[in-house]
């Protein structure tokens, strides 16, 4: 293994214990984690923006890449789709590497730590539905034409 990837591979398991020990050793969910290693250092090449919005549109991905729990990955090719994908919207709901809401969602959720939960801490603090996250940012992210509008604008407008 060469130095640059020792030091690559280096920084995304870090990312990992880093969350790990902010969250806890049951950690979920899945993309979350992987999307953030992936967002600090890309354990392998993962496709551009447009493809992923290409591999959305033949696969018909839904939400459900977004599973609470691990995910069996079928083969290198969905290893590096779903990489992708979750880098993608760890970098969409953190615009400018701002992960201060996601953080504070995630503060909230573990203290009961349920798929129900989560998509109740979601939607609180993105002010839609994980499913409706997904959906709109698939509809952005296949139209590359068009540029993908941070999750920010998303989240609920605090009302005095």
């Amino acid at each position: 293994m060469s130095r640059a990837t020792f030091q690559v591979v280096l920084n995304h398991e870090t990312n990992h214990a880093f969350w790990q020990a902010k969250f806890g050793s049951a950690w979920t969910p899945n993309w979350v984690l992987e999307g953030m290693a992936n967002l600090v250092a890309p354990a392998q090449p993962l496709l551009s923006n447009a493809e992923i919005g290409a591999v959305i549109i033949q696969t018909k991905t839904d939400a459900r890449a977004l599973e609470y729990v691990y995910q069996e990955l079928q083969n290198e090719e969905d290893l590096i789709f779903k990489y992708s994908l979750w880098r993608a919207v760890i970098a969409d709901l953190c615009p400018a590497r701002d992960a201060t809401e996601l953080i504070k969602c995630l503060d909230q959720w573990r203290r009961s730590t349920s798929k129900e939960k989560f998509d109740e801490v979601f939607l609180e603090h993105f002010g839609v539905t994980l499913v409706e996250y997904f959906t709109d940012f698939t509809e952005r992210l296949t139209y590359i034409s068009l540029p993908l509008v941070p999750a920010s604008c998303h989240r609920k407008v605090a009302t005095s």
